[in-house]
């Protein structure tokens, strides 16, 4: 009945024309989705139906967005011109920004721009605590025994070492026997990157370790080892690639000699 109510008056706002991130964001989460998790039902349900009821569509289109932007700035720009450190024309440049961030917002659906906001926090937090959780890996006292055992070193050896050498030396051989070829963009750096970040496994990972191992003290050191083998390629490929990004003249790839052919003399 409450979760009803809830997705009522989201409905309703929508309808109305009510395009407040923060007012669907307060409503859909505080209100449906805690009313459908306390009433026993799974609250992906209530993540289904309250992105149904956020606005999608835009309020202005695009031509008329960019025809409003281009007024805008240039009154900003005349503003500008004419600033002499008047309160009043600060005042006015102040109100021309609000003006221009009003029009992107209305340029933007609310859901788009919700979805946005949450990607971070969704990504970085949710996503990684919910693998977590689910992986089944207790922490215990015996935790740091599990993890330096051999099943648990032989997977996170595997998966780091293994992973990298297969992908990169894999990818030499097809670009060796002329099967492919690295795109322009792309040199043997970006691949070792890649290979590193390979490293990481969690679905298909712990999909074939419970194939693997019956036994629960084995499952359970193997689990530590793809999180522990997990967590080891995902910082050494970012930190090698943050790297590497940092210093733009080691991607550029060298440039073929080119051999000017002798003209025709006859």
């Amino acid at each position: 009945m409450l979760s009803g109510f809830f997705l009522f008056i989201l409905i309703v706002a929508n309808y109305i024309g009510i395009r407040n991130t923060l007012f669907y964001a307060i409503m859909g989460i505080g209100g449906l989705w805690l009313a459908v998790l306390l009433s026993g039902v799974h609250a992906t349900v209530a993540a289904v139906v309250a992105a149904f009821a956020i606005p999608s569509g835009k309020r202005i289109n695009t031509p008329l967005f960019i025809r409003k932007a281009k007024l805008l700035l240039r009154d900003l720009n005349f503003l500008n011109k004419n600033y002499k450190g008047s309160k009043e024309t600060e005042d006015k440049i102040s109100i021309t920004i609000e003006k221009f961030s009003s029009l992107a917002d209305d340029a933007t659906p609310p859901l788009h721009r919700l979805e946005h906001a949450l990607h971070p926090f969704v990504s970085f937090i949710i996503l990684p605590l919910f693998a977590f959780a689910n992986s089944g890996v207790a922490i215990s006292s015996d935790f740091f025994t599990s993890l330096i055992s051999p099943v648990a070193l032989g997977i996170t050896t595997g998966l780091v070492i293994g992973k990298f050498l297969g992908i990169a030396l894999f990818s030499h051989l097809m670009v060796a026997f002329k099967i492919c070829r690295l795109p322009q963009t792309l040199n043997w750096k970006h691949i070792y990157g890649i290979s590193l970040l390979g490293g990481m496994g969690f679905t298909m990972s712990l999909f074939i370790t419970e194939l693997a191992f019956s036994n629960e003290l084995f499952l359970s050191q193997a689990k530590i080892g793809i999180l522990t083998a997990s967590l080891i390629a995902g910082l050494a490929g970012f930190l090698y690639l943050k790297l590497l990004l940092n210093k733009p003249e080691s991607l550029v790839k060298p440039k073929t000699r080119m051999v000017k052919e002798p003209e025709n003399v006859f």
